[in-house]
């Protein structure tokens, strides 16, 4: 036996032993709320963050310097604005959405749980 813990998503997971093997497809459903981390890398990053609404303090309003990670929870709704988004990469519940645009740019997001 053996415990394996996967992010959400579609997984596909083999057991074998010398001889047998198994093979199931997984789906994985995101959690209750929105777990989302923030890494900063390439340079740095203004940041303005909100949970379900409330402003973060102590990095809102504040440049963000490469090789942060910046955690945010909340129950409903995420916005999270960027102001050189190319330096920021968005993780929510598990799945890797990316960096949020170009070098530079000044991007907002809005990341909303949908039928709760």
């Amino acid at each position: 036996s053996a415990k394996v813990a996967l992010p959400a998503g579609e997984w596909t997971l083999t057991a074998a032993s010398e001889s047998s093997e198994a093979t199931a497809n997984v789906v994985v459903a995101p959690g209750t709320g929105l777990a989302s981390e923030l890494t900063i890398s390439g340079g740095q990053s203004y940041l303005d963050l909100y949970e379900d609404g409330i402003r973060v303090p102590d990095i809102s309003g504040r440049n963000a310097q490469d090789g942060a990670v910046v955690q945010l929870t909340a129950s409903e709704e995420l916005r999270i604005r960027a102001g050189n988004a190319a330096v920021v990469r968005v993780r929510v519940n598990g799945i890797d959405l990316g960096t949020m645009g170009g070098p530079g740019a000044v991007v907002e997001w809005r990341i909303t749980r949908d039928g709760g």
